[in-house]
Parts: structure tokens; sequence; C-alpha cells
């Protein structure tokens, strides 16, 4: 292969011949390649012009002459042949259960079509045995091993190339546990290895994980990876759709299931092809079953099956987590309920944005929290507007329950006012002779004038209308002062 020579053109000659005339074809193997011809008395023809004996599969040039002598000579080179694989593998099926305390058990569904395999090498993980016969197809074998060599041997059909279907080849086995069964703690990670197929392409892989169901498992190490349409979204839309408006008609969960499917395969989330389905007869032969219980999670990965690591953790810790996410966002509530309605908004517009962003980044697991975290924002906004309405409905309900004031009473007629009669004008005051003549007209009962230093106050009534005092006059004072 990759070498190359020179072959030149044995001419042929009719002894004693006038004139000679001829064609010339050109046959080579398909390996072979042909460079720089340099024709001599050669005119090229195209290959349908040959004569009848010369019309033959394969020539790759054509040449005639009219007179001899003729020459021809061109460049060869032999190329090699890619190797053609003997068997590939279209899809790895991968099931495996775990229990508690990391024991496990893997179903392999290999669907191999063979060209000229004999048999097919596996290599099971360390510390794995082999629970089940071995189904090639229909045909149970008993399984087989190369001396001085733990390796699985499977004995393929040698008559799959003519039909160029693919058939499954089936076996189960299982992996103890931790010793003693101690059981998985609250926080944590367990490992699932898989078994490893010699010299024979795998296409495509899908490993179904049943895991325990006491447990959120947060991430998955390796190169399967989940789907992406698995992820927070799908989660968050089926919990919140009681809760966030729709407008238009509204549809059944089905409905809706199945529309959100048939948008994830037109826009490529779910173009992974399931691998066949083994047929309900072919299935009910084989003699060990795995359970398929507990919480389930599918990964994929274009190529063979990988090593599997999964982050869990406990349910308890999860609720705990969404228990403080949610009392948090209420207390907020709560302490802002006296805040102003710019604050209030700025409040929910800035969590919401966290937790919608924190459920489309997460995994379903992770996405538990930030679910919490927006119901508790939903609370929240529920609560400042009832507190806000209930002193607009109270008023309402007042001013509906507020009766009529009665008329007030007429009032009292009014009695006529009396005339008063007329007051009959003053006397004159007296004169001083008069007072002096009273100043010194003994009192009844009484003394006679004191000293002179000594006043008091006289009362003269002249008219019942009319009361008019008089000042007291001493003896040595003379009238009329």
């Amino acid at each position: 292969a990759g070498k190359t020579g020179k072959v030149e053109l044995l001419q042929v000659h009719v002894p004693d011949a006038f004139q000679e005339t001829g064609q010339v074809a050109v046959l080579k193997d398909n390996s072979l390649e042909l460079r720089n011809a340099k024709p001599e008395g050669l005119e090229e023809i195209d290959a349908r012009e040959l004569h009848g004996p010369l019309q033959k599969p394969g020539v790759f040039q054509a040449y005639k002459y009219r007179a001899l002598p003729i020459k021809l000579a061109v460049e060869t080179a032999k190329n090699a042949y890619f190797a053609v694989p003997q068997a590939v593998i279209t899809h790895a099926d991968l099931t495996t259960a775990v229990a508690t305390d990391q024991a496990q058990s893997t179903e392999a569904i290999y669907w191999v079509k063979n060209l000229d395999l004999q048999f097919l090498i596996v290599k099971l993980p360390k510390g794995a045995k082999l629970v089940s016969d071995v189904f090639v197809g229909r045909e149970s074998q008993q399984p087989m091993k190369r001396e001085g060599s733990d390796d699985l041997m499977v004995r393929l059909p040698s008559n799959s190339a003519s039909t160029g279907a693919a058939f499954p080849v089936r076996f189960v086995f299982a992996m103890d546990g931790n010793a003693g069964g101690e059981k998985l703690g609250m926080m944590g990670s367990l490992g699932v290895p898989p078994p490893t197929v010699a010299d024979v392409k795998v296409f495509e892989t899908r490993h179904r994980l049943f895991l325990p169901e006491a447990y959120h498992y947060t991430a998955f190490d390796g190169p399967l990876t989940l789907a992406v349409r698995e992820r927070g979204w799908s989660r968050v839309r089926h919990t919140l759709r009681y809760v966030l408006p729709t407008f238009g008609a509204s549809l059944s969960d089905a409905v809706i299931a199945s529309l959100s499917g048939a948008e994830a395969q037109s826009s490529g989330d779910d173009s992974w092809s399931n691998p066949p389905v083994v047929p309900n007869e072919v299935r009910s032969l084989y003699d060990f079953q795995v359970p398929n219980q507990g919480h389930p999670e599918t990964l994929r990965r274009l190529g063979p099956p990988a090593a599997i690591t999964a982050h869990f953790r406990s349910r308890h810790v999860t609720f705990f987590m969404e228990a403080l996410a949610f009392l948090f966002i209420i207390a907020a509530g709560v302490a802002g309920l006296r805040w102003p309605l710019h604050r209030k908004v700025a409040f929910l517009v800035v969590a919401g944005a966290l937790g919608m962003t924190a459920i489309g980044v997460l995994s379903p697991a992770n996405c538990l929290v930030p679910i919490a975290w927006i119901r508790a924002l939903c609370f929240v906004t529920v609560l400042w507007v009832v507190m806000a309405v209930i002193p607009v409905l109270a008023a309402i309900a007042g001013w509906f329950k507020r009766k009529p004031k009665p008329p007030p009473p007429p009032l009292p007629p009014v009695p006529p006012t009396p005339t008063r009669s007329p007051v009959p004008p003053a006397a004159p005051p007296p004169t001083p002779d008069l007072a002096a003549a009273l100043n010194r007209a003994p009192m009844p009962g009484g003394s006679s004038t004191g000293d002179s230093a000594s006043t008091s106050t006289t009362t003269v009534s002249s008219s019942p209308a009319e009361i008019i005092e008089l000042p007291e006059v001493s003896d040595d004072q003379e009238p009329g002062k």
C-alpha cells in the first residue's frame, strides 16, 4: 500500500500487414490509482466507442490508433483500504437499581450488528458478579470466559451479516453494598460503574437509574448528562400552573404535556433516539428482572457507557431549606406592610427576578428552594393587596350600612314677649338743706353723731323705683358745702 510504479503498454504487431488500426482499453483494480498517462500515437476516445470484445465493466481509459508504432506509459499507485469493523453496537441500554446501602443490580442490553465477529468481549466492573444467563436474541447461552481472565465472552451468530438487522445481547450483573448494610447519610454521593465492551464501537448510550426515594439528587458527574428539557422550568411550570395567569382557552394537563413534548421535539431538545424495544415474548424468556422501583433518572450520551457519580441530599434537608426561604420572604413581607408603594414594587421585582433566574439555571432537585421562594412572594403579594383593600371595603360597607337620620322635631311656638310698664321718672336729688336735716335727726335705737372723722352712708328711698345714696354731713360742716 502506498507504493508507486510505472507500467508500459506492450505493442502487438501483425507481420506483413499493410496497415494496422485498433483500440486499447485500460482496466485497473479498485485499489489502484493511475497517474500521468503518456500516450504516443494514440487518440483518447470514450469508453462507449470500444468494440464489442473490449466493452467490459471497469474500463478506466480508452484509446484508438491508425498506425504503428504506439506507446503508452502510466504511473500506478496502490492505495490501502480502511479497516471495516467486524461488529458495531447501535445502542447500549442500561438499567440500574440502587439500594439504600449502595447495592446495585444492572441490566445491560446491547443492540449489535455483526459482520464477522465471533465473540463479544465484555469487562464487568470490579466486584461485579453475573447473576443471569446471556441472551442473544431469543437464545440463551451459558456464560463463558477465557482462561486466566474474568472477561465475559458472548458468542455471536454468524448469519446476522446477511440480514443486516441489530439483535439484542442481554445479561444482568450485581454488586454488593456497604459492609454491614450501612445506609446513605444526609448528604453525599454514590457511584454507578458500567461494563466495558472491547474493540467494538458503541454509538449511543441510555442509562436509566432507579435510586432511593428518600433523597433528592442534585447533580450527576460524568460524560452522561440529563436532557435539557428535564431541568427546572418543566417542574416550576407544572407547580405554578394554577397561580400564573392564563390568557385564552384553558387546556387540560394531558394536552399541555403533549404540546410541550411536540415543542421540545421541534426545538431539538428531545432529539435523542430511544433504543429498540425488546419484544414481550422475548423479554418473558429472561430469567432475572431488574426491579424498576425508586426515583427514576435517565442519562444519555453519544458514545459508550461511562461511570456516573450521583450527588444526593436528604429530603429533610431540602424541606428545611425550603422552609427557610419561605419564612424569610414571609418575614420580609410582614415587616414591609407599612412600606410605601414604590418600595413594595421594587422588592417584588428584585426578589422575583432572583427566584425565576435560579429556577431556570438550577437542576430539578435544586430548584425546589427557589420554587418555595416564589410561592412566598405570591403569598406576600396577596397579603399586601388584601391589607390595602380591607380599609376600602370597610368604608364601602360602612357607607351601605349607615341609617338615615330622623328629621328633627318641630320647634315649640315662641311665646309672646310681655310688655313692660313704663318706669316713672326718677325724683330729683334732695337739696343740701334736706340732707343736713336728715343727718341731724336721731337714729332709732342709736346715739347721736359721733366723731367727725367717722363716716357713714345713709340711704333714702324717695320712690320704689330709685335708691339715692347721700353722704353724711358732720355738725361742724356748714350747710351748702
